[in-house]
């Protein structure tokens, strides 16, 4: 079996991708400023491409191609930031290979721009024959990109690459180019504060001076860039936190704009003293409040922290510490060797669980080796013989043989890389091991079932679509990793409903709640529509206080959802103070209805208006829908009627919902950034284009909208359906116009949209 397997896993790690754009990276808008460059006119990026590889008058790093003109430069430099340029219809790529500042193995591969050795002796240029007469040159060694004076390995020496030096007393000496393989570094002192130019910067900022979203480092969009984890492992690129992992004056990022590469951040200052060292242990884990675990098998410590309880539980020796338990109110800490179940959780205050993530997961990525789960029988149903046991099988894969691999109790797993995936030996004396039926993490979803738009106890059948909580705080969708890294995933939990960002209720929590957007917060609970104790589907209670969803005279009694601003900007939940700080809260205010983030008027200004969650826009006024001019609580004019709800492709839908499908926000209408368009308010003046809410100007099959997302023009909706009958507000045709039919034979025109 473990030849069979080694060969697999030789094939496996044999196998390579083609195509000749892969070798690139790319950058939106860039071009490189070079003296030295051939031009092409060719019909696609991937001639363009092709003739970079093709080049003879030099060694082609990078090519530039404008698809406008159809017109391809390539040229021998890699980019620089001083000498990007911005261009429309341009982009710059890059050789990835030139891009990498280490080594993997013996480098025979590098293709860096180090030009200096171990002794810190500048290189001589390959070409050249002074002081030393070299007897490896461009022309001996052709493929082995020696032009200038880097660092190479030609000739496969086993210390790495190496070159010749300018200095007579030394004919050639090895560089000293970093192992991409190295582990990290043992951690330096890592501050939250910026002191001097910030490299020792480990704070949570990810915005830069001008408001601008940081990129992930990890991230290739839309910035492609070499200021990678792996590539700079010890300058703590975690997230898209700001750093300066290259000796910038401040800390900086990559910015989530493709019109800004990168810009410097904001980040507190203590001044030139080191101060307290923070650390990213507690990223392992995922956390429950007021939870902990009913287990026999613990150790139990005193500390200050919760960090240092997470090392406690990291450095454990008595067993394998996968969960952790912190009274904050007695500093109390339990380390425990089990993850959390259902029926184990007990809740108490100032009490936290924290789990370590990885073994949460219960389903596999690719061929799971990084899988932790709890299955210990194959897909035959045979049960996992223990790997430390020598009955019935002698293994060859044990704790000891492969300490790494978590071979702990029988659990599957697949310590030698299986491409079949998780696997065991198994007790069955006539079966030595057999592959472990773990479903795919990327498995698609069941048959949903009954759902609630309302929530009747716990809420976990609650299917509506709040989506931020009790503070206000926006919720991240349950398929995103960032900020907050979890496994409460769609894939995880396929029948709990994690559609988008709602709020949901998929492990019997009290009431629905989300992780949140914020990343000092990590989750928190949603206020969502009650429909009382019975089950069932209900409608709406009867409201109690009458309240208005449209505006009259000033807005003061407007209580309806809009949560945007005129200009498109998020509005910031009443009772937050973070990024403005004020003093209209619902304490201070508590008969305006500061519920959420809804746009209100509490100080009597001129219209609604709300704070942003812009940095540098303390607040704006709002567009809310208007009833009219008369001041004071009245009831609603005669209006057209409006459907919260979808029926047939949705032309007449004016709800709320404003993400798309896959999560993504959708674009106000007005708006013409990230993506140009002429679905507008003032050509579609009757199609209900408010702010950025999911629409059908254009008789597509279903509401739609433009994403904030630059890489994705345009995405469905996933919005309530009131059912396949058409009824009051249907759409019908005559003669190419379509008419808004109700139940009392009235009629709303609608003009056939413009064309593109």
């Amino acid at each position: 079996m473990d030849l069979y397997k080694a060969v697999l896993l030789g094939v496996l790690f044999s196998a390579v991708s083609a195509g000749v754009l892969d070798e690139y990276a790319k950058t939106e808008g860039a071009r490189i400023m070079s003296i030295l460059k051939r031009e092409y006119s060719v019909g696609t990026v991937l001639e363009c491409a092709i003739k970079c590889n093709a080049e003879t008058a030099f060694t082609c790093r990078s090519f530039i191609y404008i698809e406008k003109d159809q017109e391809c430069l390539t040229i021998p430099a890699n980019t620089k930031t001083e000498h990007v340029l911005r261009r429309t219809s341009t982009a710059l790529y890059e050789k990835k290979v030139y891009l990498m500042e280490c080594v993997n193995g013996i480098g025979m591969d590098y293709r860096g721009t180090k030009s200096k050795t171990k002794s810190g002796k500048t290189c001589q240029r390959w070409a050249s024959k002074y002081p030393h007469n070299p007897n490896m040159t461009p022309s001996t060694h052709p493929n082995a990109d020696l032009e200038s004076n880097f660092c190479r390995n030609p000739d496969g020496d086993s210390k790495g690459p190496w070159c010749y030096t300018r200095d007579p007393e030394t004919r050639w000496e090895t560089c000293n180019v970093q192992d991409c393989s190295a582990s990290k570094p043992p951690t330096v002192v890592e501050l939250t504060c910026s002191t001097g130019d910030g490299v020792a910067y480990r704070g949570t900022v990810a915005v830069t001076t001008s408001g601008k979203a940081c990129q992930a480092w990890a991230a290739q969009t839309p910035q492609k860039h070499n200021r990678t984890p792996d590539n700079y492992p010890s300058n703590g690129l975690d997230l898209n936190y700001c750093r300066n992992p290259d000796n910038e004056r401040m800390p900086w990022c990559y910015t989530t704009d493709p019109e800004t590469r990168w810009e410097y951040c904001k980040v507190p200052s203590c001044g030139d003293v080191p101060g307290p060292v923070s650390a990213g242990v507690l990223d392992e884990y995922a956390k429950t409040e007021g939870a902990r675990i009913m287990s026999i098998l613990k150790r139990e410590y005193s500390v200050g922290t919760v960090l240092e309880c997470a090392i406690k539980c990291n450095a454990e020796t008595a067993f394998t510490c996968r969960s952790f338990i912190y009274i904050e109110k007695d500093q109390e800490c339990l380390t425990i060797p089990a993850n959390t179940k259902t029926e184990h959780v007990l809740r108490r205050t100032s009490t936290a669980l924290y789990e370590k993530k990885v073994y949460l997961m219960e389903c596999v990525n690719g061929i799971g080796m990084d899988y932790r789960g709890t299955k210990s029988k194959t897909k035959s149903g045979k049960t996992c013989q223990r790997w430390a046991s020598k009955y019935p099988h002698n293994p060859n894969m044990t704790p000891s043989t492969h300490p790494n691999a978590d071979l702990e109790s029988n659990f599957c797993r697949n310590p030698d890389g299986d491409s079949k995936g998780p696997w065991c030996y198994t007790r069955d004396p006539e079966t030595r091991w057999e592959t472990c039926n773990v479903q795919d993490c990327s498995a698609s979803k069941p048959p949903t079932v009954v759902e609630l738009t309302c929530s009747t106890g716990d809420g976990v059948a609650y299917r509506g679509t709040v989506a931020v909580t009790t503070s206000g705080k926006a919720c991240q969708a349950w398929a995103a990793q960032t900020p907050q890294k979890h496994n409460r995933t769609p894939d995880n939990y396929p029948s709990n409903g994690l559609d988008l960002n709602y709020c949901r209720n998929p492990d019997n929590e009290r009431m629905p709640w989300c992780y949140t957007t914020d990343p000092e917060t990590r989750w928190e609970y949603c206020k969502v529509p009650s429909c009382g104790d019975v089950p069932g589907p209900a409608s709406k209670p009867p409201t109690v206080v009458e309240e208005l969803t449209c505006s009259t005279g000033d807005g003061v009694a407007y209580r309806g959802t809009v949560a945007v601003t005129t200009s498109g900007k998020a509005c910031q939940a009443w009772a937050a103070q973070t990024p403005q700080k004020h003093n209209r809260t619902p304490d201070n205010y508590p008969s305006n209805g500061l519920d959420l983030n809804y746009c209100r008027n509490p100080d009597n200004e001129r219209m609604p208006w709300c704070y942003t969650t812009d940095p540098e826009t303390r607040w704006e006024y709002c567009k809310v829908p208007s009833c009219g001019d008369v001041p004071g609580p009245a009831s609603k004019p005669p209006t057209v009627v409006e459907l919260t709800c979808s029926t047939g492709d949705g032309v007449a839908y004016r709800g709320t919902v404003a993400v798309t499908t896959s999560g993504k926000a959708c674009q106000a209408w007005a708006a013409q950034t990230p993506q140009k368009h002429n679905r507008t308010p003032d050509n579609y003046p009757s199609n209900g284009l408010d702010l950025n809410y999911c629409r059908n100007p254009d008789n597509e099959r279903m509401p739609w909208c433009y994403t904030t997302d630059p890489e994705t023009r345009w995405e469905y909706c996933k919005v309530p359906s009131c059912g396949d009958v058409p009824g009051p507000g249907s759409v019908m045709s005559s003669h190419g116009q379509s008419y808004h039919c109700y139940a009392d034979d009235t009629q709303l025109l609608f003009s056939s949209p413009p064309p593109f």
